[in-house]
């Protein structure tokens, strides 16, 4: 099952979130998901945000669930707009209480 990871990208990446988000893959992994880490793409290209954006939001599209780090503040979901896409795509959500 492809899972989509979602949690808050600074606009300076530091390492907690680094690790934040390699943690969280490492263990949809382990547990036997197929998952997009969008942080990779922030870290490990030099595309404009713009087409970043467009990049994550089609593998946002072609996942079946949704994994949400526990640093997203799910009282503002209308300012998360993958939240808001998941939920009307209908996908399965699944929060980190960890």
């Amino acid at each position: 099952m492809k899972i989509y990871i979602i949690g808050n990208i600074p606009e300076k990446i530091d390492k907690k979130c680094i690790f934040e988000y390699n943690k969280a893959e490492l263990k949809l992994i382990k547990i036997g998901f197929q998952t997009y880490n969008p942080l990779n793409e922030f870290i490990n290209t030099k595309i404009d945000l713009k087409e970043l954006k467009e990049i994550n939001l089609m593998n946002l599209i072609n996942s079946e669930s949704v994994f949400i780090l526990n640093d997203c503040d799910l009282l503002s979901i209308e300012k998360n707009y993958e939240i808001r896409i998941a939920i009307r795509l209908n996908l399965l959500i699944i929060y980190d209480l960890i």
